[in-house]
């Protein structure tokens, strides 16, 4: 009888110390995946941090830079050129009463306007409606008549009507060039 408790005493003893082994790799592996865990938290909000510095950045620029402009629409002439040296036939023009949000319009800048910018053909111009409501991507490719004298920037759309239809709407916009050579947006 004695020989019966003392084997089940030793079985019971070895039995937690095992129990107790194993708790403790388990509670080791947890710790592991947890530090793994927090390293891989610590390099998304590094991640994340320097996207809204970036995000912060370019909104300053977008302020900071940002022109008032009179945006109009206007078509071209079936086999015209662009100022750039672009063929109109091979390039985006609006279709529609709308500006699209998924692509990038064609526009041209007034000698003001141009200046104001500091734009060269083929810069990236954002056209951001006062409101804040519709943000648009334009490439430059066109100027305007040599003696306007107003910031205007003119859009180019595919067909006459659809010109003089969006041209009827009365919104103010802000351009900033976005492909200034201190702007944000290159980097």
């Amino acid at each position: 009888m004695k020989n019966l408790i003392l084997a089940i005493s030793l079985s019971v003893a070895a039995a937690s110390v095992l129990a107790e082994r194993y708790q403790e790799s388990r509670f080791r592996a947890n710790l592991v995946r947890a530090d793994v865990r927090v390293i891989e938290l610590q390099g998304e909000l590094v991640r994340t941090t320097d996207a809204l510095s970036m995000a912060k950045k370019r909104l300053g620029f977008l302020d900071r830079y940002k022109a008032s402009v009179q945006v109009t629409a206007y078509t071209a002439s079936q086999g015209a050129r662009f100022a750039n040296g672009g063929s109109t036939a091979t390039v985006y023009a609006v279709r529609g009463h709308s500006l699209p949000n998924d692509k990038m319009v064609f526009v041209a800048l007034s000698p003001p306007a141009r200046q104001r910018l500091n734009a060269k053909f083929g810069d990236l111009i954002a056209l951001v409606r006062r409101r804040g409501d519709a943000k648009f991507l334009a490439r430059f490719v066109d100027v305007t008549d040599p003696q306007e004298t107003r910031p205007v920037v003119d859009v180019f759309f595919q067909k006459d009507d659809q010109a003089r239809l969006w041209g009827r709407k009365k919104s103010e916009y802000y351009a900033v060039n976005i492909s200034a050579r201190n702007s944000p947006f290159r980097e």
